[in-house]
Formats: C-alpha cells, sequence, structure tokens
C-alpha cells in the first residue's frame, strides 16, 4: 500500500548565470530584515523570466545606522539608489510596491561556505 504517490517526471536541478552575465531579473520577493548584530537591511528575492530553471538570487541591503561614518553611509545609501534607479522604484521603498518590478543586473558566481555556489547581483544596470 503506498500513502504518497510523487511525479517526479518534471523535476530539474537549478542551474546558475554564467561568470559575470548580464541578465534580466524580477523581485519576487521583499522583507525587511534584521541580522543577529542588530544590522538592518532590505532582502530582496530575484528570479530570471528568461531563465526560470535558474535558482532564485537573494540579496540584502544594508540600511545607514547610527555609528556609520560619512562613506559607509553614503556607500549604503548609493546602492540603494541604483538598485531603485535600475528597478523603477522611488525612495520611498515599499515592500510590496516593488515586487513584479524588473531590471537590468551583472550577476555574477559566488562560492558561499554555508550554500555552495550561489548567484549574486554584482552590479545593477542604471544606464547612468
Amino acid at each position: 500500500m503506498s500513502l504518497i504517490k510523487l511525479d517526479f517526471s518534471g523535476v530539474y536541478e537549478p542551474e546558475l548565470l554564467s561568470g559575470d552575465s548580464e541578465a534580466q531579473l524580477q523581485i519576487i520577493g521583499m522583507k525587511e530584515h534584521t541580522s543577529d548584530a542588530g544590522n538592518e537591511s532590505l532582502h530582496i528575492i530575484f528570479d530570471c523570466p528568461e531563465k526560470p530553471k535558474v535558482e532564485d538570487i537573494h540579496l540584502y541591503l544594508g540600511l545607514p545606522k547610527d555609528g556609520d561614518d560619512d562613506k559607509v553611509k553614503n556607500k549604503k545609501l548609493l546602492k540603494f539608489q541604483k538598485f531603485c534607479t535600475c528597478f523603477g522604484l522611488d525612495n520611498d521603498v515599499d515592500t510590496e510596491s516593488g515586487i513584479g518590478a524588473t531590471g537590468w543586473c551583472i550577476v555574477s558566481e559566488k562560492e558561499d561556505s554555508q550554500y555552495g555556489k550561489k548567484n549574486e547581483v554584482k552590479t545593477f544596470i542604471t544606464g547612468a
């Protein structure tokens, strides 16, 4: 007697984009995140609509905090500005309004000690 019957006919091994690839990414999730150290960020999850078998790409954009010097604060704000420009978002980022937005990015491969090989957003293409 079988309790569970599964169909594995459409199962595939998730893929990665190779090298430094230019790809159109779509935001499929955004949420506020606080690290164990208390640092706040925006956790963004992207997929690659043109290549549906590509593993989702996760990005944590750090928010400026008290104690950041001017250069660190500027670096964080500049990265947010490029993200917003790339995906056509205004500077009042809402975790729901960005869902479905698309933008072009340079995506690279990275070896992660916890998750193995994965893709990461290297550059937001803003046209500037």
